[in-house]
């Protein structure tokens, strides 16, 4: 069996997508998705709030910047990627 890495997500945007160009001349777009998640604890209700940094590529990173605005509400379909870096 093969190994899978599909991930989907609805939240808000923390603010305005990023876009660049890219030295071949594609599009970039970057965000920041805030997903909320409602849990019960005991006998209270709690949220937690999860941070992703998401990229779209080409024609889409194109469109997310030009309608997706702050506090926009979306969902995004894609893979997780964990990068890691060292100092600042």
């Amino acid at each position: 069996m093969n190994d899978l890495n599909h991930t989907i997500m609805v939240g808000r945007l923390v603010k305005d997508p990023n876009l660049k160009r890219l030295s071949n001349g594609n599009a970039l777009a970057d965000f920041t998705l805030a997903v909320n998640r409602n849990f019960k604890k005991g006998d209270s209700r709690e949220d937690k709030v999860s941070f992703f940094d998401c990229k779209c590529f080409g024609k889409l990173g194109e469109l997310v910047a030009e309608y997706c605005k702050k506090g926009a509400r979306i969902g995004v379909e894609g893979r997780l990627e964990q990068e890691t870096w060292t100092g600042k």
